[in-house]
């Protein structure tokens, strides 16, 4: 690499750096592009000339996250990640503790660019379909070549599970970024949306295993009123 384009590439990530530095000191998370540049230690034109706009930011800041995403997934399982049911459990957990640890800097990023809050002029208009996609790719690389989903669901599951667990992440993230799920339940209604979202591919001999995440997950999730009504409809059981 050019020294340029590697001064370029270290301005970028100060630019970075500065944001999510700025998003963590303030009591409500956002940053003005003046106090950017100043954190930055920057001229006010030059994060503009980076990214092109405080969206811009954002985004590269939610690719960074996605980027964690993977490493966290590719070093945990790097000892061994069983087949493509264990490995989406897995890459659920990655996302988790991704997002739990800068919790207001990725509750912003969410809640900007997938709800489409003020910071993104009311969504990403150019690519609406950004954070999905770069999900669904999480998703395949996790899936991986589908051992341990049913042969006879193989072709659908191809089709259709990436996006039905990137439809599910986005809902859970969103959920969570609200306020209506809160860090310790995070990892369950991931574990839920997983679980439901894998449970009419996998053999007879793994929905055993599935019911009872799900079970888990609702007694994490609700009241305990509501835990009974959801284990009856997952297990098929009936209560006393």
């Amino acid at each position: 690499m050019r020294l340029a384009d590697r001064k370029r590439a270290f301005a970028r990530e100060e630019i970075l750096n500065a944001a999510e530095r700025l998003l963590l000191a303030g009591d409500l998370p956002d940053f003005s592009m003046r106090a950017l540049s100043e954190e930055a230690g920057v001229s006010f034109a030059t994060p503009f000339n980076h990214f092109g706009s405080k969206t811009g930011i954002l985004r590269s800041l939610a690719q960074r996250m996605f980027d964690a995403i993977t490493d966290r997934y590719v070093a945990d399982s790097a000892t061994g990640a069983g087949d493509a049911i264990d490995r989406t459990f897995m890459m659920g957990r990655a996302g988790c503790a991704v997002w739990l640890e800068r919790p207001a800097v990725h509750r912003y990023l969410i809640g900007t660019l997938v709800a489409g809050g003020p910071a993104a002029g009311g969504g990403s208009a150019d690519d609406p379909e950004e954070f999905r996609r770069r999900s669904r790719a999480l998703w395949i690389l996790a899936l991986g070549d589908y051992d341990g989903i049913d042969l006879a669901m193989r072709p659908l599951a191809v089709g259709a599970l990436p996006e039905q667990l990137a439809i599910m992440f986005r809902g859970a993230a969103a959920l969570w970024a609200g306020g209506e799920v809160a860090d310790d339940q995070f990892g369950a209604a991931v574990d839920l949306g997983i679980a439901t979202s894998l449970i009419g591919y996998v053999p007879a001999g793994r929905r055993d295993d599935l019911t009872g995440r799900i079970a888990r997950a609702a007694a994490v999730l609700a009241p305990r009123g509501a835990v009974g009504e959801s284990v009856v409809v997952a297990t098929g059981s009936q209560s006393d």
